[in-house]
């Protein structure tokens, strides 16, 4: 993986992200994930509502060897939901995503899942994958996380992008 090699190496890694197009059209797709060419190392697969899905666009972009980062969003779904794409992810060879809670309205789900719950399921089905995770500290709400998983530390309440492999931190973008 071309985004993890730069990691490891201590090199300044670059990912474009873009927005799937609002229904498949394969072509659309690629032209976004090339518009910089050998210049990135990953494209991150926003996934936003009305638009095809950053998992179903993650694939397409997989099988035609570009390098996807599937956001897989947590907000109004279920643990067996998010198992099930995860299953899915894994077994399309996707290596890379983003654990987010979202920021669009979704209707709660009967059994919610934790975004650490949702960061350790990842990192079970995708193996030797990259996991990374926004978090906001310090919310109450049981979808949010108060800390963040074990083996990361706080930026008091800087919201903050993890990246893991292996159970271990790679590397950590904050935002202010």
């Amino acid at each position: 993986m071309r985004f993890r090699r730069r990691l490891e190496e201590g090199k300044f890694a670059l990912a474009l992200e873009i927005l799937p197009p609002q229904r498949p059209l394969p072509k659309v797709l690629l032209r976004r994930a090339t518009l910089l060419g050998d210049a990135v190392q990953a494209v991150n697969v926003i996934q936003r509502p009305g638009r095809q899905s950053s998992l179903e666009a993650s694939l397409h972009l997989q099988a035609a060897g570009i390098e996807p980062a599937w956001h897989l969003v947590t907000r109004g779904r279920s643990r067996a939901e998010v198992a099930a794409d995860l299953r899915l992810a894994a077994d399309g060879g996707i290596r890379q995503v983003l654990c987010i809670l979202g920021d669009h309205t979704a209707q709660e789900s009967s059994d919610p899942i934790a975004i650490r719950d949702a960061i350790a399921l990842a990192c079970e089905a995708l193996g030797d994958g990259i996991v990374g995770a926004t978090l906001i500290n310090g919310s109450a709400s049981s979808t949010r996380p108060s800390s963040p998983p074990a083996g990361t530390s706080t930026l008091g309440g800087v919201r903050s992008r993890w990246v893991r492999s292996r159970g271990s931190r790679v590397g950590r973008h904050a935002e202010r």
